[in-house]
């Protein structure tokens, strides 16, 4: 049974792309099916084998010569590095052995477009028995959408190409990523994933319309619509299923209004953003705390996305991939936040405060947990405190 809460890479694959995995390779099946006589099965082995190959070793070698030279190769994750060969051949068998199911399936795609489109543009050898009839050569259009309708067809070469397209774009991030801020084939993966949805989904709706009027016996139409019905059914299975996970089972009033769950279930973080967005004019800067991304690891910059104030420092992570090299021209600011709350030198604090021309210092359970000790009594002693509620506090310079 597959593990839904920690899903292998061909099962995300499937997930993903179901519907339009489905119906993509339907065209593709009933295509090579109906040319079977024609299809270039060399072309179809190279361009199958060929990438995969292809990828397994520039990726294997660039792997095993890391391991080698014991030294660092910009091509490599850097945990090859110090590997011995013989750990570094056990890990690359184990993760192609193991996990490749979503590899040998885009290639098997590759491989099958490739024997078509070349099937079609160049005359191959065939048995005697298998040699297609004249009929099945004429160059014009077949209702039946054979070999004819494949050469005249513009619709039908655009969609194989996008199917192709989509496979080749499916399969390499399984080898190769774009390295980023952090060091793992996430971004790659769906920002290419995102282009393979758009190729694989045009080329479906072609698809289905071009089997369904090309279908050969009425049985077959039911058959090819009770299929896509199906299929499309199930992928809109996770409309309702979304909508029950993220309003936990509708246990809450619906409302449009997106800030409800702070007042809900952050009432003094809601009484500060209320107050700074009634009392506060212009774009002042504040000072809160961050720590991580996606509110994983506390609710970091919620003051500032709450208000549109600007402060210190966002989601580090972020400003790190966003800026690139430019990012060491502020990579220094979570150390001055992490100085300004802990530090009993107030003309230390001070300096940094006015560096970063910090008007509201922001002061709740969540900084005093991050920055521990927080020394909070020069704000007391030097600033004016304008809000409270709860444990949550502001201070203004």
């Amino acid at each position: 049974m597959p593990n839904l809460l920690y899903p292998t890479r061909f099962q995300q694959t499937v997930v993903m792309f179901g519907p339009v995995l489905v119906l993509a390779n339907l065209l593709i099946a009933v295509l090579a099916i109906r040319n079977r006589k024609r299809i270039h099965w060399k072309a179809a082995w190279i361009g199958g084998l060929g990438i995969l190959l292809g990828l397994g070793l520039f990726a294997g070698g660039f792997t095993l010569l890391a391991a080698i030279t014991s030294g660092p190769v910009n091509l490599v994750d850097p945990a090859f590095y110090t590997l011995p060969l013989r750990e570094t051949l056990s890990l690359l068998a184990q993760r192609r052995l193991v996990d490749s199911l979503t590899a040998l399936y885009a290639a098997a795609v590759v491989g099958l477009c490739a024997g078509l489109i070349v099937g079609v543009i160049a005359p191959v050898r065939v048995r005697p028995g298998d040699a297609p009839t004249p009929a099945e050569m004429q160059d014009k259009p077949a209702p039946t959408g054979g070999h004819g309708a494949f050469l005249t067809n513009p619709g039908l070469w655009m969609a194989v190409l996008m199917v192709l397209t989509g496979a080749l774009l499916l399969i390499g991030p399984e080898f190769v990523y774009l390295r980023d801020n952090f060091g793992t084939r996430m971004n790659t993966q769906f920002k290419f994933y995102f282009q393979v949805w758009v190729l694989w989904g045009t080329a479906s709706a072609f698809g289905l319309a071009y089997l369904l009027e090309t279908a050969r016996r009425p049985g077959w139409k039911i058959g090819l619509g009770l299929v896509s019905a199906i299929t499309l059914l199930a992928g809109l299975i996770y409309l309702p299923a979304g909508l029950v996970s993220k309003t936990t089972a509708f246990s809450s009033a619906p409302t449009l209004d997106g800030m409800a769950y702070f007042a809900k279930d952050d009432a003094d973080d809601w009484a500060a953003i209320q107050w700074l967005t009634q009392n506060v004019a212009g774009n002042p800067v504040i000072l809160e705390g961050t720590r991580g991304a996606y509110w994983l690891e506390g609710r970091s910059s919620r003051i500032s996305m709450a208000t549109g104030l600007p402060t210190v420092m966002g989601w580090a992570n972020h400003e790190g991939q966003w800026r690139g090299k430019d990012f060491g021209q502020v990579a220094g600011r979570e150390g001055d936040i992490r100085t300004i709350y802990q530090s009993r030198d107030w003309a230390q604090t001070e300096s940094l405060l006015n560096q970063y021309q910090v008007r509201y210092i922001i002061f709740s359970p969540l900084e005093k947990d991050w920055y521990r000790p927080a020394y909070t009594q020069k704000f007391d002693d030097h600033l004016k405190r304008v809000f409270k509620s709860g444990d949550v506090s502001i201070y203004e310079r």
